[in-house]
Parts: C-alpha cells; structure tokens; sequence
C-alpha cells in the first residue's frame, strides 16, 4: 500500500460533504416546522432526541440500540446527518446496534440486554423504538431492571403501526385503519414500572422533551435502573411510496407524493 498512490478523491468528498448539508437543511426544515404541533412530528421527535444524546455526549458514552419502522427512518435520518454511526461499531467506544438489514422489529430491547451483560460499566440507551416495535420485547425491561442495568429507553408511541397504516391509506384511502392502531395514548412508561422500571417520563410537547430525556438520564444512572420515555407523535405522515405492499392505489386512495406528506 506504501507502494501505491491513491487517486484525488477530494472532488467526491466534498460532493458528499455538499449533499450531507443538503439533506440537513431538507430535515431540518421539516422538524423545525412543525416544532409546534401536539402530537408531535416524528421528524422533530427525532432531530431533538439526537440533538439531547450529542449534547450529553451519548454518543461516545453509551451502547444504543434503535428499532421500528416509521420512528426508525427518521432517527436514522438525523444520526446520519450528525455523522453518527448507525450500522456499525465505531472508535472502539460505542456500540449502535441495529437490525435493519434483518428485515425484523422488535430485537433491539433483546440486544440492550446482550449489551449490558457485555459492557455493565455503560448506559444502555435505546433512543428510538415504536411503540408497535417495543411490544415484540417489552417484557426485556423486567431483565433490565432485575440485572440493574442504568438505561433510557425513548419510545416514539403514534398509538399504533404507522407503516402499516401508510399502505393502507395509499390503496384504500385514510378511512382504511383496520388493524394498525391501538389504544390511544397507551403510558408505556407505566408499564415498564410494573416491571421494576424507575419513574418514567410522558411527554406530548416539544418544549418538554429534553428535559425530560434530562431527567430521566439522572434518575437511570442515579437508580441503576431502565426508566422509560414515552412520546406521543403524529402517526398521519406519510412516510414511503410503497412501505410494504407493492400493490397499485385504488379508486379511494392517497396516491405518495412526498416526504413528510400528511
């Protein structure tokens, strides 16, 4: 290698460099927009959770572990853009552990406690699963608190499986809902104290995000337990052309037209 010379790859750097700027700004304006709304946008939801681990540095002192589908595109979105990595170990301090290429949801509370009972001496953050995804594993909570693992666990809850819906809507109309949502505002955070989870957080509102990711940061590394977030977002966006089902939309459908369509 000593031997050989590398070509200029200056021009395709900064190429890369002018497209990451692109893509933030794009994002960014979509966040910052609709920083308003109740319920929240997912997109804001997201920008603000990576902004409070770059903060805190969690980033670099934490294994994290993020999983879902709609709730997952946007924090990959805002982790990228911030030059975090997201599919695999980096400096030799941090973990981000995800299953993406495996097709599946769920595995991401699973693999927080593989990490822990790998790396005890580090908080175990998961800073985004959905809420549809966290019911795959929720029970893993249980171990987190029984093996007194200081975790964050930030669920992104739009009461049901927003991916799901997006198809539905595309071929049969927003009237179309079977079987993609729940309950409305289900307290997962509730249910994790159940499970010998400490106190966890509610939050609806932008303005009280952060502090509550703040707090509940202090009271997992006070208690040496998980304590879970739960943040209620906007399931009505319309995320991907085609989510699931490569099926034509019908004569009542929404036909995509866009990123972050409503």
């Amino acid at each position: 290698a000593k031997k050989y010379t590398f070509p200029d790859q200056s021009e395709w750097v900064e190429l890369l460099k002018g497209q990451i700027e692109g893509s933030r700004y794009m994002f960014d304006t979509i966040a910052d927009e609709a920083a308003t709304r109740i319920p929240m946008h997912p997109a804001t939801a997201a920008k603000n959770v990576v902004e409070w681990m770059l903060e805190n540095n969690l980033n670099r002192d934490s294994f994290y572990a993020a999983d879902g589908a709609n709730n997952y595109y946007w924090y990959t979105v805002f982790s990228g853009v911030n030059g975090m990595p997201w599919e695999f170990p980096h400096q030799g301090v941090i973990a981000t552990l995800l299953a993406h290429s495996l097709g599946n949801i769920g595995s991401a509370m699973a693999m927080a406690v593989g990490a822990a009972c790998a790396h005890p001496d580090k908080l175990m953050l998961v800073p985004s699963i959905g809420d549809g995804t966290i019911y795959y594993h929720f029970v893993e909570l249980e171990t987190l608190s029984r093996l007194q693992v200081p975790a964050v666990v930030v669920v992104h809850n739009n009461n049901g499986f927003a991916m799901v819906y997006d198809d539905q809507r595309r071929v049969w109309g927003r009237q179309a809902r079977a079987g993609s949502f729940f309950q409305e505002n289900i307290h997962y955070e509730l249910a994790a104290e159940g499970f010998g989870c400490a106190k966890g957080e509610f939050v609806e509102k932008l303005v009280d995000l952060k502090p509550a990711l703040d707090r509940a940061l202090e009271r997992a590394r006070k208690e040496k337990k998980p304590v879970v977030v739960n943040v209620m977002t906007d399931a009505n966006i319309y995320l991907l052309e085609y989510a699931w089902w490569m099926l034509p939309s019908g004569p009542d459908g929404e036909p995509y037209s866009g990123i972050g369509m409503e």
